[in-house]
């Protein structure tokens, strides 16, 4: 539980980060969208090998449009952001995209005596200085997610963001396709009176009039 001083304090700097992301933040012409708003597509396709990818966090990355962008996010999925936070206040803030649907297991991990915040709309402080935050979303294809940092303690830290994408219990799996599937495609010609004259089933990966 947090004292009321963090209370106030998380609040504070809560509502300077959302004035800071959602005035920066539009999309396609639809104005400001909140946290875990749609932010781009993406493909998709499940039954992959779990990947693991490690990602450093870089300057300026303070709203939605500087914001630092890991990659797509989906089941199997891994992100290991390494960052620091040199001054305070500092805001680290990231954004992942769903290229399917996914539940995103989010975990804060601050060094030693750093009490750090996870900025996910609200703020996320169950634990003291070197406690680590976690936080768990569902993601559907074509929405994104902005996850964000701070320090409370008005000191430097360092932290580590671990990202992990898991089926969404219930949720059917994507099924992927061959590199180069084959399909059939069937041309007919017809007379001048609109009467078949032949019939002729091509197959192939591209499928070319005969």
């Amino acid at each position: 539980m947090m004292d009321t001083r963090k209370i106030s304090r998380a609040a504070s700097l809560t509502a300077s980060f959302l004035i800071a992301v959602l005035g920066a933040l539009t999309i396609q012409g639809c104005g400001p969208v909140a946290l875990g708003a749609a932010l781009s597509g993406g493909g998709g396709g499940g039954g992959r090998t779990p990947t693991t990818e490690n990602f450093t966090e870089s300057e300026p990355n303070e709203t939605g449009l500087t914001a630092n962008v890991v990659g797509p996010i989906f089941p199997s999925r891994t992100y290991v952001i390494m960052g620091s936070h040199p001054f305070s206040p500092d805001f680290d803030f990231f954004r992942i995209d769903a290229t399917e649907a996914v539940r995103v297991q989010m975990t804060l991990t601050p060094n030693a005596g750093s009490d750090l915040v996870m900025l996910v709309g609200t703020p996320v402080d169950d634990f003291g200085g070197g406690g680590a935050e976690s936080f768990v979303t569902d993601l559907m294809p074509g929405f994104g997610f902005a996850v964000g940092s701070t320090e409370l303690n008005n000191g430097i830290a360092s932290y580590i963001l671990r990202l992990v994408g898991q089926p969404i219990p219930g949720a059917p799996e994507e099924e992927t396709s061959p590199p180069n599937p084959t399909r059939t495609v069937t041309y007919v010609r017809l007379d001048k009176d609109g009467k078949v004259v032949s019939r002729t089933d091509v197959t192939g990966t591209e499928p070319t009039k005969p």
